[in-house]
């Protein structure tokens, strides 16, 4: 996560003061996403620019709930086999690609492995990075259960993904504190947490044919949370 945050503070130093901003992330990169997501919405000081011009987190597919190993098994790859060959990748870890669960098109699944578009996808994991990706989706688990999620999100999940369960989406839907916003429309509160589900069986939904459906709800909630951005923005065009 160190390396993230890095990143967001580079791109915030780089852009113009009060830029607003949303954080995105698929699978991996979804838990990744609330994680850091919580710790800036944790920070809660209007003054410090990385959290006041922070609007909220775009998820699609988030690895928040997966099939995890026995607690056994995180113990000994925690304190025995990662910390002694961290970059071994053992003949027992599981190949992180399978084109049936992945992609709608198989046409654009041989395309990514063969290009290496995920950089080293075709390998096995190595065991630092099985146990990082363990180590964060318990955290991020442990963390909406315990109801601290409370930063605005928006969620798209295909109901029966093999990779990335609807379960944990479902967990951001039933344990997250309602981030209640008044529109301009109707003044009257609302809840500005929104889930879309697709009925598929396959993980990479921006590749499917629904991805416009996809980017068009994201970009919809997004533009919500803009409101008086934009309005300030154009009374300083206006003057």
């Amino acid at each position: 996560m160190t390396d993230a945050e890095q990143f967001l503070e580079l791109v915030k130093r780089r852009s113009p003061r009060g830029t607003p901003y949303f954080l995105m992330g698929e699978s991996f990169g979804g838990a990744l996403s609330v994680a850091l997501a919580q710790k800036l919405w944790g920070i809660n000081d209007q003054n410090i620019n990385i959290f006041k011009d922070f609007k909220g987190v775009l998820l699609i597919a988030p690895a928040i709930s997966v099939e995890m190993p026995s607690p056994i098994i995180v113990f000994i790859l925690r304190y025995i086999l990662a910390p002694i060959m961290p970059k071994n990748s053992p003949f027992f870890m599981p190949q992180p690609l399978s084109k049936d669960k992945i992609w709608e098109d198989k046409s654009v699944g041989d395309w990514c492995i063969e290009e290496d578009t995920l950089g080293n996808g075709r390998e096995k994991l190595k065991l630092r990075t099985a146990l990082q990706v363990v180590l964060l989706m318990e955290y991020v688990q442990n963390m909406i259960k315990a109801g601290k999620i409370s930063f605005p999100w928006a969620i798209v999940q295909a109901d029966k993904d093999l990779i990335t369960p609807i379960e944990g989406a479902m967990l951001m839907h039933n344990y997250s504190i309602p981030y209640m916003e008044t529109t301009k429309k109707d003044a009257v509160k609302k809840n500005a947490n929104k889930m879309l589900t697709i009925r598929a069986g396959y993980h990479d939904l921006l590749t499917s044919k629904q991805s416009d459906l996809i980017l068009n709800f994201l970009t919809k909630w997004a533009n919500e949370r803009l409101v008086t951005f934009y309005e300030k923005l154009n009374k300083i065009k206006e003057n």
